[in-house]
């Protein structure tokens, strides 16, 4: 298996497990039960989940994964300044 994501909050880890379950791409969240139960800082391999994926599905999985990021920080930041208007033409 292949480190691919470690995830920054629960949420994501929820919607990463399902972006690759949708494309049955098998993965193992290293400390997905710890990291859960004792939330707060993270501190490396204690309580910070990890995604893994198999060698063969990683390229694919990274893709997939970095697409979704890209949206969700595309969204926020949307969200965060207001509604995104085109400049007015003169």
């Amino acid at each position: 298996m292949v480190s691919i994501h470690r995830p920054h909050t629960l949420i994501e880890l929820a919607m990463a497990r399902s972006l690759l379950a949708a494309h049955d791409i098998p993965y193992f969240v290293h400390n997905g039960g710890y990291a859960s139960l004792y939330p707060g800082m993270q501190i490396g391999l204690l309580n910070v989940p990890t995604i893994m994926v198999p060698p063969s599905a990683a390229q694919f999985a990274e893709e997939l994964l970095r697409a979704y990021l890209e949206a969700m920080a595309c969204v926020w930041f949307v969200r965060r300044i207001g509604s995104v208007q085109a400049p007015k033409e003169s």
